[in-house]
């Protein structure tokens, strides 16, 4: 090593258990993250739906509103 000095069969055991701690800490962070992810996949899902059906209502609304407006025009041009 550095300072010249072998590491003990001991100090390697050690920073290996500590590795594996550290390892299983990261696959639990990796999971949680992952579980974020997929809520937030699921939500914006979600939100693109609700905004199809947003527009396919106002666009209905729009053409009933153009509908009622054009036979009010023609109705009101009718002779009496």
């Amino acid at each position: 090593m550095a300072n010249g000095k072998v590491p003990t069969l001991d100090r390697l055991d050690e920073r290996s258990q500590a590795q594996g701690r550290e390892i299983g800490e990261l696959k639990e962070a990796i999971a949680e993250l992952q579980s974020t992810v997929n809520r937030i996949d699921r939500m914006l899902s979600e939100a693109r739906g609700g905004w199809k059906m947003l527009l396919m209502v106002g666009g209905a609304a729009g053409a009933a509103g153009a509908a009622i407006t054009k036979v009010a025009a023609y109705l009101s041009a009718l002779p009496r």
